[in-house]
């Protein structure tokens, strides 16, 4: 994350855990703590946003990347195992 700071990226944060979402946690980053539900809308994705999705809950992810996918993101990652990141895209009607 520093390095990504470094370059000039805005990082955001978003945990919908308080005991996670805390800003000492994160030096340089807006931390929020929103639902997964929420925080596409809260974070504001336009074509500048790389967005990496890591939540360890499938659902969540899956819900995240649904609602990343269909916006003007540069670029939508996904953190685990490949074989969860195909179930997840097959779930979403995306998978080759």
């Amino acid at each position: 994350m520093r390095l990504a700071a470094e370059l000039g990226f805005e990082i955001h944060v978003v945990d919908g855990r308080p005991a996670y979402a805390r800003s000492e946690a994160f030096p340089g980053a807006r931390v929020l703590c929103v639902p997964a539900e929420e925080a596409v809308a809260a974070v504001g994705i336009d074509a500048d946003t790389y967005a990496l999705v890591m939540t360890h809950h499938y659902l969540h992810d899956r819900a995240l990347v649904a609602a990343l996918l269909p916006g003007p993101a540069a670029y939508i990652g996904l953190l685990g195992p490949k074989a969860r990141a195909e179930d997840l895209l097959e779930d979403l009607g995306v998978a080759e």
